[in-house]
């Protein structure tokens, strides 16, 4: 079967998005544009995703729990999980290897959100680096039941090529991220990437942005796993 998708949303969670990118309105605009899956990976955590879980369940939405991980590298890596637990379990690990707390004047709001109701915001800074090497990403989330994707590789800032000039030969992912897929014949020309597949989503930072009914994975169930298991193989 195929799902319309779009697998790199932010929330209010992430400074750099916009205030009104709550899950509700994230998962209201999702519906509206008749997705059937979508992940919300915001920046080094994942506090909002038990609101959009509760959000997506009424309205019969897939949510994949993602994370956008920053590396030590400032490289960005989409990173996927099958349950939110585990999701929860890495994000409460990334926050420990963050070291420059927030300010909200400078950096802005981190809105964690729990029944439609802001509730608090994270401390920590997150649109920094993590201390997690990018060679290790693959180690530390896989036991997790992880899925590692490197985000919107053709960029300039944070895309993996930009930042690191290369994908090291031993690299384990078998999916990269490409937001603008003219880019894609340049992007192929890195040996590792050249014959991997590949994902284009939005990362969407306000819900307008949302992606369309327009990018399509061809899995045989309506699933996490399946979801999942399309990434890494």
């Amino acid at each position: 079967m195929q799902l319309a998708y779009d697998l790199h949303i932010h929330s209010s969670l992430s400074p750099c998005c916009d205030d009104d990118s709550t899950p509700s309105n994230i998962v209201g605009m999702a519906v509206l544009k008749q997705l059937d899956v979508i992940a919300v990976c915001d920046h080094n955590s994942c506090k909002n995703l038990p609101e959009v879980f509760r959000c997506a369940e009424e309205y019969g939405l897939l949510v994949v729990p993602g994370m956008e991980l920053t590396t030590a590298e400032e490289v960005h890596c989409l990173c996927f999980f099958e349950t939110l637990e585990n999701a929860l379990k890495f994000s409460d690990y990334v926050k420990e290897t963050l070291f420059m707390p927030n300010d909200v004047d400078i950096f802005g709001h981190q809105y964690i959100v729990k029944n439609d109701t802001v509730t608090g915001e994270e401390d920590m800074m997150l649109s920094s680096a993590s201390g997690i090497p990018f060679d290790t990403i693959y180690d530390i989330i896989t036991p997790l039941g992880g899925v590692m994707v490197p985000a919107h590789v053709e960029r300039k800032s944070h895309g993996i090529l930009a930042q690191m000039g290369f994908v090291p030969e031993d690299s384990r992912f078998k999916t990269f991220e490409i937001k603008h897929v003219g880019f894609l014949d340049d992007v192929r020309k890195d040996s590792y990437l050249k014959d991997l597949k590949h994902i284009t989503s939005s990362d969407a930072h306000h819900i307008g942005l949302i992606n369309e009914r327009i990018n399509f994975i061809d899995v045989p169930e309506k699933s996490i796993k399946s979801i999942l298991q399309y990434l890494k193989n």
